[in-house]
């Protein structure tokens, strides 16, 4: 399958399309066919490992000390299960959902997440509405706040 892969900390120029291996869900997860996603404030910031310096040491060791241990990012999505887990009961092949994947994983045609981390989508919202969840509006209502984002302005 294709992603878009982080292998070290720095600027978007940092992220490239590569062939990865397609993710097998665990007894306990689903797989999902991405059918779309989003950036959030949080993909930024973990790309550009942008934390606070009392923060730097634990965040380094969850992150990834000298490159990011999770390679491809992406915290949002929708999309459709493609198979699930033996012991998964709330969805079955084919059921619309979205799901917040904690912290990476987004950025690729598929993904496995756990049950508990998807839900399933509705009829009325679209695959774009629903992979932009609480982090994208933040980090758009953050922008305008700021004046990064103005009417008129390229």
């Amino acid at each position: 399958m294709k992603a878009i892969v982080a292998t070290r900390y720095g600027p978007p120029e940092v992220l490239k399309l590569q062939k990865v291996n397609k993710p097998v869900p665990k007894d306990s997860e689903v797989l999902i066919k991405i059918h779309a996603t989003t950036v959030t404030k949080g993909d930024v910031r973990m790309l550009g490992f942008d934390v606070p310096l009392r923060q730097w040491i634990p965040a380094r060791i969850f992150l990834g000390i000298r490159k990011p241990k999770r390679n491809i990012p992406g915290i949002e999505l929708s999309g459709q299960i493609e198979s699930v887990g033996k012991d998964i009961k709330r969805f079955t092949k084919g059921d619309q959902v979205f799901a917040s994947t904690g912290f990476d994983g987004a950025y690729a045609e598929y993904s496995c997440q756990p049950e508990d981390g998807s839900e399933k989508c509705y009829d009325n919202n679209t695959k774009e509405d629903l992979a932009g969840g609480g982090d994208s509006y933040d980090l758009v209502f953050d922008a305008v706040s700021k004046n990064v984002l103005v009417a008129g302005r390229h």
